[in-house]
């Protein structure tokens, strides 16, 4: 029953009703009692972040990352956070270990459409020299 919540969570991200994607990834905890996992705060993160809410989308991400450090996608959603709020250190260092974790899982093809925004920003953070996506 949660994962129905979060698969409409993201539904809703995508027709641009962040608000109500939030309250479906909420409804989702609830029914989890609390129990914190990467599912449901990475969603969180991602819909506080679509809200505007970057510190409390951090949150929600880092909150999530001891229960799934390998999954790139959370430092990169992370890091667009981070940016947004101006702390660029961070950012960045989220950004090279997305782009590292996606290299040494042989995922660089599950990436899509994101390619080319995640090139553009290590390129932007001076990490392309580095890392080749």
């Amino acid at each position: 029953m949660k994962g129905q919540f979060i698969n409409y969570a993201l539904y809703l991200r995508k027709v641009g009703r962040f608000q109500d994607s939030l309250d479906a990834v909420v409804t989702a905890e609830r029914i989890d009692g609390g129990v914190v996992n990467m599912m449901t705060q990475y969603n969180k993160g991602w819909s506080l972040s679509e809200l505007g809410r970057y510190a409390e989308a951090v949150e929600a991400f880092s909150k999530g990352v001891p229960y799934q450090p390998d999954y790139a996608f959370v430092y990169w959603r992370r890091g667009l956070a981070y940016e947004a709020l101006g702390e660029t250190i961070q950012a960045r260092a989220d950004f090279e270990k997305a782009a590292k974790l996606l290299i040494e899982q042989n995922k660089v093809s599950e990436v899509g459409d994101l390619l080319l925004e995640m090139r553009e920003k290590l390129r932007q953070y001076r990490l392309d020299q580095d890392i080749a996506l």
